[in-house]
């Protein structure tokens, strides 16, 4: 991209700040002529024009003591250079839903507190809906970038029909994370990217030896919207209906194919450490860490806490191969507030931050998951800290086998339904069929509640 430093802005930083003050609806501030000194001949008048610095504020997905605010606030800081602006920051980073409860008082009150805000899959909808965000669709017609630019099955996350509600700044999604040393000891190959079901059985059984305490593999986010919907899909099955209305896949026999073998691992097959063994780990590491698994399921965003323990042992591989090979792409969005009076400041911030300049020349790596830009998801730059891995193959499957989070309006109230019943399937307290069956009941009754307003187009 062409995007460098002030580009966007036009040459000369008085005449950029002015047009962009001009394009977000504000009056630049002028100076007034000074005063005539009467103790000398005179003067012709003179006229000094003062230009305001722009401020775009921006919820920040990390809090202040997080090590990721320092290399975001040191990409913003390149970003306050080269758009001649003033970014102020806000460390809104939460997991209890504090963020989102914020943005609607705000929204009630008739004010935006930010101009972008950070955004989850399980928030965006329900704020697209009901106006608190921006369809961003129509601000692709600005460019410099389009929507194929990025992961087709990540932007359906932020998607209600045709309408878009944020533009994804991290991204990446499912993996198989692989201890090769381990694979070694147990002498089996690294598989093929387009390994099947049926090899994923076979080489877990040679991984596990209860005696030893190893176990080929652990699930992580095992639930439709994340881990287990891949396995149905992969199954060949369906998870909601085109318009994301019904749940389907409670009843839906390939589904419930892919579910039962997922399930069977740990309950029939034993390949899976069984939650009874209590085991305690150091903290903040799990099982891959601590040799107990060869294999995580898990999102990519684990591999940075695991290399520090596996080094170069550790390698990924995209889920198997079934009907289909699909895989969940997931990250995290910007969105720009209805009520924001910088809403172009904030679109030409946007693309500046999926520039060449921010995504190869910042702290970016520090910061995010992965790329939610092909082009550098992709860029030895990225894949300078992966050399001698497969996470490519990985990412060619984030590209052409992409799904969504099962995303619908009702957000945490259809996870909570699915995490309840697939909890109680993985443990064995129902079995699958009763368990999908009752999920995906539950989940049709709450589409049932949904506003007419917003059946998707």
């Amino acid at each position: 991209m062409a995007l460098t430093r002030r580009s966007l802005l036009g040459a000369g930083a008085a005449a950029g700040g002015a047009a962009l003050l001009a394009a977000c609806g504000t009056a630049a501030t002028t100076g007034t002529a000074p005063q005539e000194d009467l103790s000398e001949a005179p003067k012709a008048e003179e006229k000094t024009e003062m230009v305001e610095t722009p401020v775009l504020k921006i919820s920040n997905y990390h809090a202040e003591e997080d090590p990721r605010w320092k290399a975001l606030s040191e990409t913003f800081a390149v970003g306050e250079e080269s758009l001649g602006i003033k970014i102020e920051a806000t460390p809104d980073r939460t997991f209890d839903g504090g963020v989102f409860a914020k943005r609607n008082t705000e929204f009630a009150a008739g004010e935006a507190g930010v101009d972008i805000t950070y955004n989850q899959v399980n928030w965006a909808l329900k704020w697209g809906l009901t106006g608190v965000i921006e369809e961003l669709t129509p601000y692709f017609a600005k460019g410099p970038r389009s929507k194929e630019d990025y992961f087709a099955g990540e932007l359906v996350n932020w998607s209600w029909g045709p309408n878009l509600y944020g533009v994804p700044f991290q991204s990446g999604g499912e993996v198989f994370h692989v201890n090769k040393d381990l694979l070694t000891q147990a002498g089996v190959d690294m598989p093929a990217p387009d390994w099947t079901y049926e090899d994923l059985l076979d080489i877990s059984r040679k991984l596990t030896n209860e005696e030893d305490n190893k176990w080929a593999l652990v699930i992580y986010q095992n639930y439709v919207f994340y881990m287990m919907g891949t396995w149905m899909y992969n199954f060949g099955g369906q998870i909601l209906n085109d318009t994301k209305d019904k749940a389907l896949y409670g009843t839906d026999p390939l589904s419930l194919e892919g579910a039962q073998f997922n399930i069977d691992l740990a309950l029939v097959h034993k390949v899976i450490p069984p939650a009874e063994l209590g085991i305690e780990f150091p903290a903040g590491t799990y099982h891959i860490e601590n040799q107990i698994v060869a294999m995580e399921n898990n999102g990519i965003y684990r591999h940075n806490g695991i290399r520090p323990h596996l080094g170069e042992a550790l390698d990924f591989l995209p889920p198997p191969k079934g009907l289909d090979q699909r895989v969940t792409v997931l990250g995290n969005a910007y969105s720009i507030l209805s009520l924001s009076e910088a809403k172009d400041l904030a679109w030409d911030f946007l693309m500046w931050f999926h520039s060449d300049e921010s995504m190869l020349e910042t702290p970016h790596f520090g910061s995010i998951a992965w790329p939610p830009v092909i082009e550098y998801a992709t860029h030895p730059t990225w894949l300078e800290p992966f050399k001698g891995t497969r996470v490519t193959d990985v990412v060619d499957v984030w590209i052409s086998g992409g799904h969504d989070a099962m995303i619908v309006p009702e957000g945490s109230e259809a996870w909570g339904i699915d995490i309840e019943w697939t909890r109680k399937a993985i443990s064995g307290e129902v079995t699958v069929p009763e368990a999908f069956r009752s999920s995906a009941e539950e989940m049709n009754v709450l589409f049932s509640n949904r506003p007419a307003e917003w059946a998707m187009s």
